[in-house]
């Protein structure tokens, strides 16, 4: 396998799953791949030679772009949203990764754009601040950048690593190491938008129904542990294998989504900050612990927190109605929703049916 080939394989990676483009110094497209292509509504010979203002939409200022260009020219990377404007009109979104690629004499030859199309999700942001719809999915979506920024800088670093070693003429398995980092963390990125795509669709009318609860919130926590490193508040989760349960699993990640958002704003000004998830079966129940370092609820607030619109956050920070849609989506899936002022911290607690499994008569 020579440079080449593996050059190509990179490619594929990249273009299977993303939209890529590079430019020269002055922001000229040298390079669209078939998606890019796709999204935008032009062809190869459309875009080469013209810059990205094709695509301006006219949303963001001189200035937004402004910083944009002395940060990749700095020789630094730079991530954000970007709305812009196909061929034929249409505005779409893109969370958008840009970065200075360098020669070997470490001069910034070219600069390359990965961009993943997040319209369905600005989408869901809109419909869910206007329904008031579980108001932490609204911000998990505003948020999605912080969430896939690390895996979009791993690939950015692997693919600049990767020309370097191209150039030196590395071993394959030396550059099929890097070019399996890539794939995996593609596939990340690909299930953290999947994830929040599903969380923020409508599921009021999905029937019940029996999974995994282990696989269900190992997905659904890759939507929240970007924040939480960020945060600085360290996680545990604890879950016996093979524990199933009978309910609406959209419904149930949303509410997972939102309770631990809610601690998280709740502890994160605390010198000790800790959020543990605790999974155990109790008289044929399943009981799921949301715990984190704060010392509980006053008496006088825990009674109110189930009632819609009321809440002890902030101007703007919520609007009351996470805990009363929580408890009433746990009550469709004929559960039990409630805060646990027994404990010495923070406790809410869901409860679910284990499904009845048939005796085997030999």
């Amino acid at each position: 396998m020579d440079g080449n080939n593996n050059f190509e394989q990179l490619l594929q990676v990249l273009n299977s799953s993303s939209f890529v483009t590079m430019t020269d110094l002055k922001g000229k497209i040298m390079y669209a791949n078939e998606k890019f292509c796709e999204l935008s509504g032009y062809s190869q010979p459309e875009l080469l030679g013209k810059d990205h203002r094709i695509l301006n939409s006219g949303l963001h200022t001189k200035e937004f772009f402004k910083g944009m260009w002395d940060r990749i020219k700095d020789g630094q990377v730079w991530t954000g949203e970007i709305q812009n404007k196909k061929k034929n009109g249409d505005i779409y979104w893109v969370q958008s990764t840009i970065a200075p690629i360098f020669g070997i004499n470490k001069e910034i030859i070219n600069f390359v754009s990965i961009t993943f199309d997040i319209t369905e999700m600005k989408k869901a942001q809109m419909t869910l601040i206007e329904s008031s719809r579980l108001a932490s999915l609204g911000e998990m979506a505003s948020g999605i950048a912080h969430e896939i920024n690390n895996p979009l800088t791993i690939i950015l670093a692997r693919v600049s690593l990767l020309k370097r070693k191209l150039e030196r003429n590395d071993k394959p398995d030396v550059i099929k190491a890097d070019l399996d980092i890539i794939e995996k963390t593609v596939y990340r990125i690909s299930n953290i938008v999947s994830g929040l795509r599903n969380l923020s669709r409508d599921n009021t009318k999905d029937p019940l129904e029996v999974f995994q609860l282990k696989k269900l919130i190992e997905e659904t926590q890759e939507l929240f542990k970007q924040k939480l490193r960020n945060k600085d508040i360290s996680y545990e989760f604890c879950c016996p294998d093979n524990i199933e349960v009978k309910a609406k699993s959209l419904q149930l990640s949303q509410v997972m989504v939102n309770l631990v958002n809610n601690s998280i704003d709740a502890i994160e000004k605390l010198d000790e900050k800790w959020i543990k998830i605790l999974i155990e079966e109790k008289d044929n129940k399943c009981q799921i612990s949301i715990i984190d370092s704060g010392k509980g609820i006053p008496s006088e607030i825990a009674q109110k927190l189930m009632t819609p619109f009321y809440t002890t956050k902030g101007p703007g920070k919520g609007t009351g109605l996470g805990l009363s849609l929580s408890k009433k989506m746990i009550e469709e899936s004929k559960g039990r929703f409630f805060y646990d002022n027994s404990k010495s911290n923070t406790t809410f607690c869901i409860e679910l049916p284990i499904p009845r499994k048939e005796k085997i008569v030999a």
